[in-house]
């Protein structure tokens, strides 16, 4: 139903992603009444540094480097074409220099990291926008939002604790479990009956 709002909400990189789209000029539908990023990654040269290189991230880096070596490989025999990334790669940083700036046209990775993080955009968001990042994030730390530029319509909120995308709660919620985040987004949509005033 076109009449429908739209509601959208991203986690961690795709967090970052949908904080970009509504920032970097594009023509957001109108039915778009408000968006949520839950703990977006919008420095991702930030992010990338602390998953590769701190041993604390270490389990955390291995992970997504086996779903990102088994999605790329997906492609790659689809596409015999693509880039292939067969080489030993051990890191996100690694992966992003030799495979995603490349396959992406981009400069080189530090170019990669500079057009594709969002907090270059947020200053240009004009939907009601709420940004929910835990201070104790391991890997966003909460000194990227003190040095963002934001728009009015961005709303910040750091809790103290929730690390990333855990949010688990000391109480039960009305939901009968610990799931803070998942009650949160819950509310959150069910109070986003119509397109909030311009700030």
């Amino acid at each position: 139903n076109p009449e429908k709002l739209l509601l959208p909400i991203g986690f961690s990189l795709s967090g970052n992603i949908l904080l970009k789209y509504l920032g970097e000029g594009r023509t957001v539908p109108s039915q778009v009444a408000g968006a949520l990023a839950v703990n977006p990654t919008i420095d991702l040269r930030v992010s990338s540094a602390i998953i590769s290189r701190q041993w604390r991230c270490a389990i955390c880096n291995q992970y997504f480097m086996r779903l990102i070596r088994n999605q790329a490989l997906a492609i790659a025999k689809q596409f015999p074409n693509a880039l292939n990334p067969l080489k030993n790669l051990k890191t996100i940083w690694d992966f992003d220099v030799n495979y995603t700036a490349p396959a992406g046209g981009f400069k080189d990775v530090e170019d990669y990291y500079r057009q594709c993080s969002a907090k270059h955009y947020l200053s240009g968001i004009s939907v009601p926008t709420s940004i929910l990042c835990a201070k104790d994030d391991p890997f966003i730390p909460s000194e990227v939002f003190d040095s963002a530029d934001m728009s009015e319509w961005v709303s910040l909120h750091t809790p103290k604790r929730g690390g990333h995308m855990g949010y688990i709660s000391n109480e039960i919620t009305p939901h009968g479990d610990r799931r803070w985040m998942d009650y949160a987004l819950l509310e959150w949509v069910r109070k986003q009956g119509k397109p909030a005033e311009q700030p």
